[in-house]
């Protein structure tokens, strides 16, 4: 009787002990085009910690890169219980859904889940306006308003007017920095200049394309 309750009791311990598998995979791909985002970073934690799974009764592909085509795996297997969710980003990108990029995906340990992550692109804008359409004087004055969207984040930098005199050229940046904006679309721009005490004004755009460079082709006017 008590070699039959060792064998049952070994028993339960193996079931108890097994480890479970948790999958994830899916796709990253740019919000505003849709096209597949290369080498964007995701990883497992644990909801309860916050933290990265790092026990030793835990074996976990703690970060793994999307490929070509925008598709991961990674997978988690541990005999815990525990509420699985995910953070993907990738410098250049922010996800809309939430300030630092983390997002609930709500599966527990033993599950699979295909998901799609979308990133928004961020574009940074640094670009001198040169007076092209009469000849620049000092006395110039110059004053750049950027537009700011309508569903712009208020994680972005609020947009002010640039005020400059002279002959120019004249950059724009937000206390003392380039201007964040959202990728992959046009930013729109009201210029307004003076010469020989007559105001002139026009509104115009320019696509920034989603970079880790700042954009600096030259605007004329």
């Amino acid at each position: 009787m008590v070699k039959r309750y060792s064998i049952l009791l070994g028993f339960l311990v193996v079931i108890f002990s097994c480890k479970r598998t948790t999958e994830l995979s899916g796709t990253v791909t740019n919000m505003r085009t849709g096209a597949a985002i290369e080498g964007a970073s995701i990883y497992l934690y644990d909801e309860s910690t916050g933290g990265i799974f790092e026990n030793g009764e835990i074996e976990v592909e703690k970060t793994v890169l999307s490929d070509a085509t925008g598709y991961f795996y990674l997978e988690l297997k541990t005999s815990l219980d525990a509420n699985v969710r995910y953070n993907a980003g990738k410098e250049g990108y922010k996800n809309p859904k939430t300030e630092n990029a983390v997002s609930g995906v709500g599966l527990k340990t033993g599950q699979k889940k295909e998901v799609k992550i979308e990133l928004e692109g961020i574009a940074y804008f640094g670009s001198p306006f040169e007076k092209k359409s009469t000849v620049p004087k000092g006395s110039d004055q110059f004053k750049l308003t950027v537009l700011p969207y309508s569903d712009i984040s208020g994680s972005l930098n609020d947009f002010g007017t640039k005020e400059g005199e002279g002959k120019g050229p004249f950059y724009y940046t937000y206390e003392d920095s380039y201007v964040i904006a959202k990728g992959d679309r046009f930013l729109r721009y009201k210029l307004e200049w003076k010469t020989d005490n007559v105001w002139y004004s026009k509104i115009d755009s320019v696509y920034l394309p989603t970079s880790t460079e700042v954009y600096r082709d030259t605007i004329f006017y």
